[in-house]
């Protein structure tokens, strides 16, 4: 009998609404340092632990492959800049068709409650990506962060109290959750009755990256100041709510 094959991974990366996949382990690395920001040749070098050459190399494949960009610093012409010109969207995963068939299966139930129906249809559409083995949850934290950004533009931008409740009040009135201030600093949020996770137990990804992106943009958005957001908890693990700690 043959040997079974190893579960190769593959990243997917939109660049100029073209899909591009990688399956280099150094590239999928490069990539990944990239997204927190621009790196020298020599940070690069560091953190990949490998022989210059190597990275070298790699960086000029990427580079070919329209992934990423070189510029020369402006005060040092020795010193050069990478830049990630690309956007990760998804990467390969374990299917769940089965899933994705329950959930469909269920939509008849919904038809006399537009809220249910509506949210029964937006689940079905990261269930139909998992179900072809594409994790959706790069491409639900990229609309949650365009919807909070426009979102964002109706909120009270001066006053942290004041946003913090118009968000607070904006969920509760299109019923996407309760939310509940259990700690003011630093801020900690309690979201009960979560619509994308609070009764799904059997997928094995956790749901809310829409939920994480969409509050933590709108009030960094509104703010006008980055803000960082930790899911400590998540409705998914048995519990009636999801923690979220903004910082």
């Amino acid at each position: 009998m043959g040997k079974k094959s190893e579960h190769t991974s593959i990243e997917l990366f939109s660049l100029q609404g073209e899909l591009r996949s990688i399956h280099d382990p150094l590239h999928t690395k490069i990539l990944e340092i990239l997204k927190a920001g621009d790196k020298t040749f020599k940070e690069l070098h560091q953190s990949l632990g490998r022989a210059k050459s190597t990275v070298s190399l790699k960086i000029n494949e990427l580079i070919t492959l329209g992934l990423i960009e070189e510029t020369i610093s402006t005060t040092d012409k020795r010193v050069k800049y990478y830049a990630l010109k690309a956007k990760q969207v998804g990467r390969n995963t374990k299917g769940t068709p089965a899933l994705f068939e329950q959930n469909i299966a269920k939509l008849d139930k919904y038809v006399d409650n537009p809220f249910e129906f509506v949210n029964a249809m937006f689940r079905s559409v990261w269930y139909l990506l998992d179900s072809f083995g594409v994790d959706s949850q790069h491409m639900l934290a990229i609309l949650g962060e365009e919807v909070g950004k426009q979102v964002a533009k109706t909120l009270p931008h001066k006053n942290q109290d004041a946003l913090v409740k118009a968000i607070i009040e904006l969920y509760k009135k299109h019923k996407l959750g309760y939310i509940k201030i259990v700690k003011e600093e630093p801020l900690t949020l309690h979201l009960f009755d979560c619509y994308q996770c609070g009764n799904l137990k059997e997928y094995e990804r956790k749901l809310c990256v829409f939920d994480k992106a969409l509050i933590k943009t709108m009030i960094s958005e509104a703010s006008q100041k980055p803000y960082e957001l930790r899911e400590l908890a998540c409705a998914k693990e048995g519990r009636t709510y999801c923690v979220y700690e903004i910082s």
